[in-house]
């Protein structure tokens, strides 16, 4: 007899609120990610408590079990496929390291409460937008044999993202081939460059702000020198038109129709190498539960389906790309913390040496970073551009004479080269937001640094962005994803319907976001930077106690709760002409252009 019921909810459901009123003789807890759910049945005379789930996770992101778990998978990875083109350890910000870590997170969070409460049936009142964490509740309630029953309200599309989050990853290679045939018919081939004075910058993102910041980067260059700069990109889709107007070459020139083929048979063999080896895996894992398992599967399909025939293909690519062409430097994307910076910084340190390898960010002041890469000293040289840039390397290890100081460099620069070309009317105009409002606050919701953004992950934010904006009616709240972000539309339900709450698509440039705001709102993010760059006052948002998440020094207000955000905004005129930049004790010596082309010449 089912005597404590733990209900899952995340949206309104009339004929549940009844049922729940029914049931007198049961003990009813109540567990979603929404606070207005929460809040709705806190005070309900039948349930005896509610649970706010994605409050629990980041009590262990730190935590020692986590880590072990990714370690461990990431060993079982290489004993799978023996080849250093899968590098994992370099995704641990984001991709299927975060997977891991995701449902590790989940677990540990999910088990808390029914454990201590005893729980001896769940029931799932779900929708498309929670597929991935139904699975792993179901999982997780196996082990523990506890009875699950699950409601779904829009059953076709759950069947659609199961499609696209279960089955789409075995036909990435077959939707990455046909694109490739289009691209060679779509733009012309740019294949051969024969200027010894060249320096290639490596474009993996399509969007705006690190298109500009490259331009001014590159301008720079050939304004000071003789030096011819070129953009390089493997994104087959290019939308950038600025881009595209350079006439950038594309990895993708450099692959032929064999190289998918390989790719395929590569992969189809690991494949068939895991599928027949399972037994190894069960023993590798046998400590760990059920859930956990499962995730680390699906991430080592991902990897040998997904990740793996890509790898093969880029370093075929880039590999004919250096031997057809002559140039002297070669910017990473990314630098090394990502496959492709890896698979880069590899060939040219084995096969074509007389290549300078070399890398900045457009914002590196991440001191305290929570996920490091080991490979921090694999590049020839990371170019700076502050002092306070050059303290946060060292901090995480890097090699000192492989830092150069170029203050002339600054790409940031960028974002004030486009606050004199617009001022905040000029972007009020071109957002169509009335400017009448006392202030105008940007709300970054996406509140983590993760390579997969979830539902779950903001609902904090939405629930208090609400709050926020019938407090402050005068003032006006903007609010624009991550462009990685897919569900707009579940956003635009939640935050509609408020005159002062602005929602505007995820794929918009940033900056004319940030130049008509007052303040900003984030936890950790590059967007952070871009605010105090163009002057902000910048609130970092840290809701999990962590102080590892204060990574913009002193340059920020620091807050662990909306309750003192709101608090902070009352006194806003008091405390929007004051923004601390941290005296730097500790002077570097700086370089120059000139100085990095000369290192490049007599490498």
């Amino acid at each position: 007899m089912n005597n404590n019921i733990l209900f899952i909810i995340n949206d309104d459901n009339e004929d549940l609120d009844k049922r729940i009123s029914l049931l007198k003789d049961k003990t009813i807890y109540i567990t979603s990610y929404n606070l207005e759910i929460l809040e709705k049945y806190k005070y309900h005379s039948n349930v005896k408590k509610v649970f706010y789930l994605e409050e629990m996770h980041t009590v262990f992101e730190s935590s020692e079990q986590t880590i072990d778990i990714i370690t461990k998978a990431n060993e079982f990875l290489k004993l799978v496929i023996n080849e250093e083109l899968i590098y994992v350890q370099g995704q641990i910000e984001g991709g299927n390291n975060q997977s891991i870590l995701d449902i590790v997170l989940f677990k540990l969070s999910f088990d808390k409460i029914i454990t201590d409460y005893k729980i001896d049936l769940v029931e799932n009142y779900t929708s498309s937008f929670y597929y991935k964490e139904n699975k792993f509740i179901k999982d997780i309630l196996i082990e523990n044999k506890i009875e699950y029953l699950i409601y779904i309200t829009d059953k076709y599309n759950y069947f659609k993202e199961c499609i696209r989050i279960d089955f789409k990853r075995y036909f990435k290679g077959i939707y990455d081939f046909f694109s490739f045939l289009l691209l060679n018919i779509k733009y012309k081939k740019n294949k051969y460059n024969k200027y010894k004075k060249t320096l290639f910058v490596h474009v993996a993102s399509n969007m705006h702000k690190f298109y500009d910041s490259f331009k001014y980067f590159t301008d720079t260059i050939e304004q000071n020198s003789d030096y011819k700069c070129k953009f390089i990109t493997n994104g087959i889709n290019i939308t950038n038109e600025k881009l595209i107007q350079e006439k950038p070459y594309i990895l993708e020139h450099y692959m032929t129709v064999l190289d998918f083929f390989y790719s395929f048979l590569s992969t189809i063999k690991y494949l068939l190498i895991y599928k027949t080896n399972q037994n190894k895996f069960n023993l590798f894992f046998n400590h760990l539960p059920l859930s956990i398992k499962n995730q680390i599967n699906n991430v080592i399909y991902y990897e040998i389906i997904v990740q793996y025939g890509f790898n093969i293909r880029y370093k075929k690519a880039l590999n004919r790309f250096f031997s057809k062409n002559t140039f002297s430097a070669w910017k990473l994307w990314g630098g090394v913390s990502l496959p492709a910076g890896k698979i880069a910084v590899d060939i040219i340190n084995s096969k074509y040496s007389y290549i300078t390898s070399f890398i900045f960010d457009i914002n590196s002041e991440f001191k305290y970073y929570p996920f490091l890469t080991d490979n921090l000293n694999l590049m020839d040289y990371k170019i700076l551009f502050e002092q306070k840039d050059k303290e946060a390397c060292l901090y995480q290890g890097y090699e000192p004479n492989k830092l150069l100081l170029i203050p002339e460099l600054n790409i940031k620069k960028n974002m004030l080269k486009l606050k004199n070309q617009y001022t905040q009317n000029d972007s009020m105009k071109l957002l169509n937001i009335k400017n009448d409002y006392l202030e105008y606050i940007f709300i970054d919701i996406n509140v983590r640094i993760r390579g997969i953004i979830h539902i779950q992950e903001i609902e904090i934010f939405i629930y208090n962005i609400k709050l926020l904006a019938i407090e402050f009616i005068n003032y006006a709240f903007i609010i624009k994803p991550h462009p990685r972000f897919q569900q707009f539309e579940y956003l635009k339900n939640h935050l509609s319907g408020i005159s002062n709450i602005y929602l505007f698509t995820p794929e918009l440039p940033i900056f004319h976001f940030l130049n008509i705001s007052t303040v900003v709102i984030t936890k950790l993010s590059a967007i952070g930077f871009e605010a105090l760059t163009l002057g902000k006052v910048l609130i970092c948002v840290i809701l999990d106690d962590e102080s590892n998440w204060e990574g913009y020094g002193d340059n920020a207000n620091y807050f662990f709760s909306f309750v003192d955000v709101m608090h902070f905004l009352h006194n806003i005129q008091k405390t929007s002409e004051i923004i601390n930049i941290k005296s730097e004790k500790l002077k570097y010596k700086e370089s120059s252009i000139n100085d990095f082309l000369e290192k490049i010449e007599n490498k």
